[in-house]
């Protein structure tokens, strides 16, 4: 169960980080056109 709750944590970190960098990706992009 706790292993659990721990890879979910990791995964739910990860997938915020992605998103943080889309978003900043994305107005970088926004800035250059």
């Amino acid at each position: 169960m706790t292993l659990y709750i721990r890879n979910s944590l990791v995964y739910s970190g990860l997938y915020l980080t992605v998103v943080r960098m889309i978003k900043e990706v994305d107005i970088a992009l926004n800035i250059l056109v």
